[in-house]
């Protein structure tokens, strides 16, 4: 059978693999399941049919996983059936250390979706219109081909209030779920923006097939539709991969569900493992009901709670399970250990940004000249990026102590770092325009702007490559015999490199780039503390393409290879704890880590939970699980604070409390107020208790009876008993404070708007046989609208007749609906599957 149509050639070593062992299974060892609770033996042991592992936060998942791996290999199940699929190169890179040591030389397929599909493509890539030396595009040339493409539509882009990032993060999103990208309920001309976003894409996707590309979301995409469009190829796969572990299967989008159905249609030994409680990444596309409906797309299935946690304190645990109790859509469990209870959980105010900061570092210093903790036992975590700088500053400034940021600019996005990988991608695949436009006057060579411009204009109106374009310079009008020769040597130069890319291990390559294409030259004519700091990055580059070698094993380590891992390389996995520095990072950044001290800080309505959550109750639900990822992240000791005035995003203005603040136990927490209480303009957190705002009118908590309004349920139910603070009435609101419109408010203006009212939900719509029960509905679910057509559920709100859905049309983008009320007939199928 011809590869690229489905031949049974293994996949190259990138994705972890090793060679077969030969010889018989290795006997079960009992050292694997002795040290195991009952609960993780049985996880370990349940092999044969689909298993869900609900696993909390610190419950030793990953040690369940790996030993689970050695278990089927000691059972005499070949490493080459076996694939266990992660969310980063890490996390990866962890599980493989594990398993090599329980079991050496094992061949198991360990490593991310993006390089499970990547070795798919190159194998059977052409199946899809793919050639399989395909380049990938990172985030930074995706966004530089969207820019490109938007050049002649600037003054409908401005019209439109769009930017190239946001069209590029809807055309992501739209890729990620199997959808078409269409425009927002805030559009202001929704027919002219779904044109625009129709033709990005469209242009964009044939610039990507121009230049045998593909992007991070096109890696699983057309792994979908391989497996969708090809049986033969699809059940292949199925039978070779016959036994399937997926890890943090809570932050799964729906092409990645599409993959693992695909890959167990027939064979259905999947083993999924993750926690509804931290499913954090639903704005990037995951789907929570993946992992709470397991059960119905698996009847049948075993599920194993791993509820033990060996990482936190009872207080810390105590917090995290109290608040994560008001959540409605997860797995109900508990959080338990056998740790000492440690210290309260302290809750601070401070007066501002600042105060905060600066409060925040000098505990830091007291911390560490306890002898306790050492800095890079501590992190200190926040829900937005902008809260990173007075953090720093006063760590470095007032505590003078070290401190790392994580995802900043990454080692990856450094200028002389995408210098070098873009020789290699320009030389490897001379049809990578993106690259090879970067490089072509980097180190210089007199190549002006009007000379490119020339090139440029050429390539386009022949529909050629930019490399076809310089080798035939000496046709392109206004080139002089100067132009015509540096670009033909620069050319030459990219075929030798091409040459040797071929024969070089990675190390050798990256450095033939530094020397011979002059880059080296030129960092070393640039200042002596700017020189120094670029070569050692490249350096740093050499040495860990060095590491990939003897990762990978020298006669396996490919060029191509090395450089997919480095595309595929994200801001976590960069992250390393070198010993001395305290940690800054999102919380979002902080997922799958510990730390023995954590400090929370910005914990105010608009920062966390965000003000995009206001009227979405899965989106308030999200925002609490990310509060309670953060939480279980700290090992002994948690601290959280919040100020009553902050500058963020240009202005300074009171603030409003967490309404998180209101959903921890109040035996478990000290609250500490070191803040001038006449500068409150709301309720704030004091040693006496919760402080009613003295001026209602500015602004206040919101809080009534004794609860967040922004709640998704009623909590525990000895809540209301257990409140010191009673209940809290809701501030007056001015009468001249305008009203915040809901979703369903701007869907019935938009529909009003375009005389379809009666399509949307509406209160008078009449209840009778033929209407839609919302037990049917879940995300995902494809439905057909008599006027809209087929359309996809995004997202589900509230229950029974009251119940809500909000449903993206190719036609008319996302409208709201009262299920019970409305004219929606749901199709058969899920329309996400293959």
């Amino acid at each position: 059978m011809d590869r690229s149509q489905g031949g049974t050639e293994p996949f190259r070593s990138g994705f972890h693999r090793k060679n077969e062992p030969s010889g018989r299974p290795a006997p079960l060892s009992r050292e694997l399941l002795n040290d195991l609770t009952p609960a993780q033996q049985e996880a370990v042991t349940t092999i044969e049919g689909p298993l869900l592992v609900v696993a909390a936060a610190g419950s030793g998942k990953t040690r369940v996983i790996t030993r689970r791996v050695a278990h089927m290999l000691s059972s005499g199940i070949p490493g080459g059936s076996i694939l266990a699929l992660t969310f980063t190169n890490k996390a990866a890179g962890e599980m493989k250390e594990r398993v090599e040591a329980l079991r050496p030389g094992s061949g198991v397929w360990l490593g991310t979706f993006h390089s499970l599909c990547a070795r798919l493509l190159r194998q059977y890539g052409k199946a899809v219109g793919l050639d399989p030396g395909f380049t990938i595009f990172d985030t930074q040339d995706r966004l530089k081909a969207v820019k490109q493409i938007l050049v002649p539509h600037e003054e409908l882009v401005d019209h439109l209030n769009l930017s190239a990032d946001k069209i590029d993060n809807i055309i992501s999103r739209a890729k990620n779920d199997l959808s078409a990208p269409v425009p927002g309920l805030s559009s202001i001309d929704r027919e002219a923006e779904e044109k625009l976003l129709a033709l990005v894409y469209r242009e964009y996707q044939e610039l990507l097939r121009r230049q045998n590309a593909a992007d991070f979301d096109d890696l699983l995409t057309s792994t979908v539709e391989l497996l969708k469009e090809h049986p033969v190829i699809r059940r292949e796969l199925d039978h070779r991969f016959r036994y399937i572990m997926v890890d943090e299967y809570q932050d799964t989008n729906l092409a990645q569900y599409a993959i693992l159905r695909g890959l167990n249609a027939e064979v259905k030994n999947l083993c999924a493992t993750g926690d509804p409680d931290q499913s954090i990444y639903g704005w990037r596309g995951a789907n929570l009901n993946n992992i709470l409906e397991f059960e119905k797309d698996y009847p049948g299935c075993k599920v194993v709670k791993l509820e033990h946690n060996y990482r936190s304190t009872k207080n810390i645990l105590a917090v995290a399970d109290h608040l994560i109790k008001y959540n409605k859509k997860r797995k109900p469990k508990q959080l338990l250990t056998s740790n000492p209870g440690g210290s309260p959980i302290r809750v601070t105010t401070y007066g501002s940004e600042r105060n905060e900061a600066e409060g925040v570092a000098d505990h830091i210093v007291r911390l560490i000249r306890s002898g306790k903790y050492k800095a890079a036992d501590i992190a200190v975590f926040y829900r937005v990026s902008a809260l990173s700088r007075t953090l720093e500053m006063a760590i470095k400034q007032r505590a003078k102590l070290p401190c790392q940021i994580v995802g900043g600019v990454s080692f990856y996005e450094r200028t002389e770092i995408k210098d070098i990988l873009a020789y290699a991608h320009a030389a490897m695949n001379p049809k990578n325009n993106i690259a090879l436009a970067r490089i072509i006057n980097t180190p210089t060579r007199g190549l002006g702007k009007v000379a490119l411009e020339r090139l440029a204009d050429y390539a386009k109106t022949r529909g050629i490559p930019l490399a076809e374009a310089c080798r035939q310079a000496s046709a392109v009008p206004g080139f002089k015999d100067r132009i015509i020769a540096t670009v033909r040597d620069f050319i030459m130069m990219l075929d030798e490199l091409k040459h040797h890319s071929e024969t070089d291990p990675p190390a050798e390559f990256i450095d033939r780039i530094r020397r011979e294409t002059g880059y080296q030259a030129m960092l070393d004519s640039l200042p002596d503390a700017e020189a120094k700091e670029r070569t050692d990055n490249v350096l740093e580059l050499i040495t860990a393409a060095r590491q990939f070698e003897a990762d990978s094993g020298e006669s396996n380590a490919s060029v191509r290879d090395f450089l997919e891992q480095a595309t595929l390389s994200s801001a976590v996995d960069r992250w390393a704890d070198d010993g001395g520095s305290i940690t800054l990072m999102t919380m979002h950044a902080a997922k799958g880590l510990e730390f023995p001290v954590v400090f929370i800080v910005g914990l105010e309505e608009g920062i966390l939970p965000h003000h995009r959550a206001k009227e979405s109750p899965s989106e308030m639900e999200e925002e609490r699980r990310l509060l309670f990822v953060g939480i279980t992240r700290a090992q002994k000791e948690l601290y959280l604070s919040h100020c009553r005035v902050r500058e963020f995003r240009g202005s300074r203005s009171a603030t409003i409390d967490s309404p998180f603040l209101r959903e921890l136990p109040f035996d478990c927490v000290e609250r500490v107020n070191l803040a001038d209480e006449s500068t409150s303009p709301g309720g704030y957190w004091s040693e006496g208790g919760y402080s009613r705002p003295r001026t209602p009118g500015l602004g206040g908590t919101g809080y009534s009876s004794g609860r967040s309004p922004y709640a998704g349920s009623a909590g525990p139910a000895s809540r209301a008993s257990q409140d010191p603070y009673g209940p809290i009435s809701k501030p007056a609101l001015s009468e001249t404070r305008p009203r915040i419109m809901t979703a369903g408010d701007l869907a019935r203006a938009h529909a009003a708007k375009s005389g379809q009212a009666g399509a949307t939900a509406s209160t008078a719509a009449p209840v009778g046989p033929g209407r839609p029960d919302p037990a049917d509905f879940r995300i995902g679910t494809a439905v057909a609208h008599p006027a809209y057509g087929v359309g996809r559920v995004v997202s589900l709100e509230g229950n029974g007749p009251k119940a809500k859905a909000k449903v993206r049309f190719a036609t008319r983008g996302e409208v709201s609906f009262v299920i019970a009320l409305s004219p929606l007939k749901v199709l058969p199928g899920r329309n996400s599957g293959v």
